[in-house]
Formats: structure tokens, sequence, C-alpha cells
């Protein structure tokens, strides 16, 4: 149902709800095909002009759509164990620059700080 206020005709909230939704799908793919990046992904489907609101646009679409992104990543297999056991795998491996990537990454993925509940067991081959 259209509605005027003061003269101006306001949309439909189905409109918006739909204009939404398609936006979200959006962001979570472009998200995804950017390998993580929040600010990039809400920069390629919002309608910002700066960097400081691509970011607080960025973080706003990835709380509201984390169990989409959560979801599809694990449609396709890319699930905790998964990525724990290929990390592991590179952690081991004889190049200490892709161990030391594969640990960053890891941090830099999971948000988590050195000294976490969980333990990590790490071989260097020197």
């Amino acid at each position: 149902m259209t509605e005027v206020i003061e003269g101006e005709v306001l949309e439909k909230p189905r409109k918006k709800r739909k204009e939404r939704r398609i936006r979200d799908k959006m962001f979570v793919d472009e998200y995804l095909r950017n390998g993580g990046n929040a600010t990039k992904a809400a920069w390629a489907v919002t309608d910002v002009t700066t960097r400081g609101s691509a970011q607080v646009a960025g973080h706003k679409l990835l709380q509201r759509n984390l169990e989409t992104i959560e979801s599809r990543m694990t449609k396709f297999g890319l699930t905790d164990e998964l990525v724990m056991t290929k990390h592991k795998d590179l952690v081991n491996s004889e190049n200490d620059n892709v161990a030391m990537k594969a640990v960053e990454t890891y941090y830099k993925v999971t948000k988590k700080e050195g000294g976490s509940d969980q333990n990590i067991t790490v071989h260097f081959n020197f």
C-alpha cells in the first residue's frame, strides 16, 4: 500500500524488502568472490561514496548475512575441520614461508589471537 505523508509518496515496504534481499544476495556473492573483504563487497553493491561508509555498510551487511555465508561455505564443503586439516598440512610443509602464511591466514580468518582456548601444534622443519 502506498502511503502519502506531507505530499511525499512513500514506497511500499514489500519493494524495500525485495531490494534488501537482492542487495544481501549480491553482497554475499561479492564477499565470497573477493576472498572475504566486507568493505570491498559493500563498495561494489551499495551506493556508498567514501571508504568509511563502505566499511560501516560492509560491517552491517556482514553481520546480517553471516549465517548465509557460513551456510554457503558449508554447502561447498568448506568446513572448519577441512580448513584445519589443510592448515596443518601447510604448517608442516617444508617451506617456512608457506607455514607462516598459513598461521597468519588462520588468525585473520578466525579473528582469533594467540593464546585462545584451542591448541595448535606447529612443527617447523629446519
